[in-house]
Parts: C-alpha cells; structure tokens; sequence
C-alpha cells in the first residue's frame, strides 16, 4: 500500500488525539464523580475570593466567549469570599459559564454577580441564551444528559458534576430558565455552622 500524503497523516493523528483527549476528560470527569459518590474525594478547605474564582474560571472560555460574540459583565465586592476547594470550585464555575455560552449564538452578555451573607455565599450565573424548555429543565443536572442545541461532542456531564462538586462543599445549585428568556443559575455555598437544608 502507498502511503498516506502527508497532509492526509496530519489529519488522521490530529482525529487520533482529539478522541484521545476527550476519553481522557471522561475517564477523569467519571473517577471525579465516583470520590465524591463515595465521599472520598480530598478537598482543600481554603478561603476563596469569589471575584478571582470567577476570573479563573473564564480564562479558560476567552476564545470562545470572542467567537460567540459573548461579553462577561462582573458584579460584586472584592472581599467577598467562601471556604472551599479552589481547584474543583473553578471546574464546577467553569461548566455552568460554558453552558451559557454555547446557548447564546447571537453573542450578547453573560452576567456573573456574588454576594457574601451571614449563612452562605451566593454566586448568581445570567446568559441571555436560547433558554431551557419546560421539559428538559428537571433533567439538566442528571449525568450524560444532553439539552437540545447542546455541542455534538457534549457528554452531558458538565453540570452533573457541577451539582456534585457544589453539594460536597455544603452547597446547592438551583437553576432558573424558560425557552428563549435565558437562565439563571444560583449558587449557594453555605457557611460551616450551617446546613444547606436550612
């Protein structure tokens, strides 16, 4: 057999490891999941300034924010903060941003405010997206589900695990949406002497 053009080589290894990484993000993303199912997971317990959690969290969406036209709008004090686990907090921020990203392809703002109060600590998450319907709002946090719209490579796990890393740190994710009006997600992470029940 002749051999591969070169170009046609390029292609093929490029296809090889673009597979390759997304089974490596859903290895780690299901071994993720499985510690805090069994409460194994390690978690820091440090004091987290909720402007810098916000910030880092959108790095990594920068480029994509740019192509959909999507602006970040910031609002709330520099002092606020929480006790929890930067790193896994980050991830779970970062999938809720990313949700309202790649359901706002008119562009338009995506708006992050916090708050710190007596019991908790909120972070509230707007797009001005294509909105969830009726029908699929109950289902949106339950794992390998995929929403209408959603990418051909989503593996429906973004927000499963977002609602797991929220509630292993005393918290609770709540969502808020209907079709074509956006969605709102609330996040609360709630003070050591307090329950997330209360």
């Amino acid at each position: 057999l002749e051999e591969a053009e070169p170009e046609k080589q390029e292609e093929f290894i490029h296809n090889i490891q673009v597979s390759l990484n997304k089974m490596e993000w859903l290895v780690g993303a299901l071994l993720k999941m499985a510690k805090l199912d069994s409460g194994t997971a390690i978690l820091q317990k440090e004091r987290i300034s909720i402007k810098e959690l916000i910030l880092h969290s959108a790095e990594p969406l920068a480029i994509s924010m740019d192509l959909h036209g999507v602006k970040l709008c910031l609002n709330g004090n520099d002092t606020d903060s929480f006790q929890g686990d930067f790193r896994w907090s980050a991830e779970a921020i970062t999938n809720i941003l990313k949700n309202g990203i790649e359901h706002m392809e008119n562009g338009g703002n995506l708006y992050v405010s916090w708050s710190e109060k007596s019991v908790y600590s909120e972070i509230e998450i707007e797009d001005e997206g294509s909105g969830i319907s009726d029908e699929e709002l109950p289902h949106i946090f339950e794992r390998f589900y995929r929403m209408q719209g959603s990418k051909e490579d989503s593996m429906g796990l973004g927000l499963a695990f977002t609602k797991s890393m929220i509630a292993y740190q005393n918290g609770e994710v709540k969502v808020k949406s209907k079709k074509g009006e956006g969605t709102v997600f609330i996040v609360k992470i709630y003070k050591n002497e307090f329950q997330k029940s209360l």
